[in-house]
């Protein structure tokens, strides 16, 4: 490619900077890491690398506790020593839901199609 054409195509094409957040498809946070076209890496996995003080192992998932996807503040995210026990964490969220609503502690509401909790007064 020619300068000239290089030159264009980066006066059409602005590029966001490294820093740059947005979504995924799945609701992840993506930090752009590298210039460019550049590389986007999840904000979760960034956060915990801090927090462990090395890269991400292969394997290594990182879980949020709340269950919210976009909620990346340290005290939120548990480093899980590979996609099994992710597994069992979330098996033991859903046993813990399932004894919430035999409790009476949460309910599925009809009207709105979704589960929500019960005020205990």
């Amino acid at each position: 490619m020619s300068e000239s054409l290089r030159r264009a195509w980066r006066t059409k094409r602005q590029r966001l900077p490294i820093g740059s957040t947005r979504k995924d498809a799945h609701g992840y946070v993506l930090v752009k890491v590298v210039e460019g076209a550049g590389r986007w890496r999840k904000q979760h996995h960034l956060v915990m690398e801090k927090m462990i003080g090395r890269p991400l192992r292969r394997g290594e998932v990182v879980h949020h506790i709340n269950g919210v996807k976009d909620d990346n503040a340290p005290e939120n995210l548990y480093l899980c020593d590979d996609n099994s026990e992710h597994m069992r964490i979330e098996a033991s969220l859903a046993e813990v839901f399932r004894e919430l609503l035999a409790a009476g502690s949460a309910r599925f509401n009809r009207e709105t199609g979704r589960y929500e909790g019960v005020l205990q007064r």
